[in-house]
């Protein structure tokens, strides 16, 4: 029902190297195999042995009506997600003025702006789907809670810190600046702290 009450030695099924590194990294018993394709096909596959556990979104499960699979949701205090996991976008023509003005109206600052903080961090790095990143930023009363980490690919070395950026009384025009700049240095300085083999290992 968990991850740590996983039985030693046990096989997790997943594609995701940022969620290898995170298990590995709480469990280096484990060992990882890789595993694909849509809710049903990683089921199956779990029910054919080829793993015990796997990862799968809450909402994907809960669309699939999928009340019988055992699951563990999973804290962000215990596994952050991937930068940007979660939020949802919706892209115009940057010169068609009638549709930005129109998904203008749809758009969550709070969301936005927390956005500013993951995407800047994981562009500093020059961070990929292959690259173990993770990282979650929330925002509340004008504070943004930004927390990320760096991992090796099987888990042994980690990193990980926590800021926060107050904007309650800085203009909203100097916001994503201001959140950008410090996510930024917040990579800096992170990427201070990772050896060089873990940095040739990941191509940072």
């Amino acid at each position: 029902s968990s991850l740590k009450e996983l039985p030693q030695g046990a096989v997790i099924g997943t594609a995701s190297v940022r969620r290898a590194a995170q298990a590995l990294r709480s469990r280096p018993d484990l060992k990882v195999v890789p595993l694909r394709g849509n809710i049903g096909t990683r089921l199956e596959k779990i029910r054919l042995g080829v793993a015990d556990a796997t990862f799968l979104a809450e909402a994907g499960l809960r669309r699939a009506a999928r009340d019988d699979v055992m699951r563990h949701p999973i804290d962000p205090s215990e596994m952050l997600p991937a930068l940007g996991q979660g939020a949802l976008c919706i892209q115009v023509r940057e010169d068609d003025a009638a549709a930005v003005a129109l998904v203008r109206h749809l758009a969550c600052p709070a969301t936005e702006i927390c956005l500013v903080a993951e995407r800047s961090f994981l562009a500093r790095l020059d961070g990929s789907c292959s690259t173990p990143l993770a990282g979650l930023a929330t925002y509340k009363d004008g504070v943004v809670s930004f927390a990320a980490e760096i991992l090796s690919l099987d888990g042994s070395f980690h990193t990980q810190n926590k800021i926060e950026i107050d904007l309650s009384d800085r203009a909203e025009a100097d916001h994503a600046g201001i959140v950008q700049k410090a996510a930024e240095d917040m990579a800096d300085q992170m990427f201070e702290t990772v050896p060089a083999k873990v940095r040739s290992e990941l191509g940072l």
